[in-house]
């Protein structure tokens, strides 16, 4: 790289948005009520992860979840379980989360598939005002 190149990147970190985009998202949580209705997941005692589905690829992924459930205020070690695994039946990049009142199951064919639904879901919590999930299910695939 030429001195006059190394000299123009040496000048990015002093612009604001450079400096915005390293600091860490941070999630804002509106919970209004206080009991779940009987279509919801509760969340609200808290979390266990199951992470059958383990690789170094994802350690930031899980690391990320777990610091928006700190965020949120969701305890670990909880009640509700959240299973991560593998499944065989679907496709590169492909991924099933299925959440019910008293777990959810997600699961993905391979790391950028499992990356993909954490990051699903995750987005999908702070849009609710209760702090509850709605039983669903969600399917999703590369193409």
């Amino acid at each position: 790289m030429s001195a006059s190149k190394k000299s123009a990147c040496a000048h990015i970190d002093r612009w604001p948005f450079v400096a915005e985009l390293r600091r860490p998202l941070k999630h804002v949580f509106h919970y209004r009520r206080r009991f779940a209705r009987s279509d919801k997941a509760d969340l609200t005692g808290g979390v266990t992860l199951a992470i059958d589905f383990k690789s170094a690829l994802l350690e930031t992924a899980y690391s990320d979840l777990n610091k928006f459930f700190l965020e949120a205020g969701i305890a670990r070690n909880g009640p509700y379980r959240i299973t991560f695994e593998k499944a065989t039946d679907l496709c590169f990049e492909e991924y099933r989360i299925a959440v019910k009142k008293h777990d959810c199951l997600i699961q993905a064919a391979d790391t950028e598939g499992m990356r993909r639904a954490i990051f699903f879901w995750r987005t999908c919590l702070p849009r609710r005002t209760d702090g509850f999930c709605v039983s669903a299910a969600w399917h999703a695939s590369h193409g």
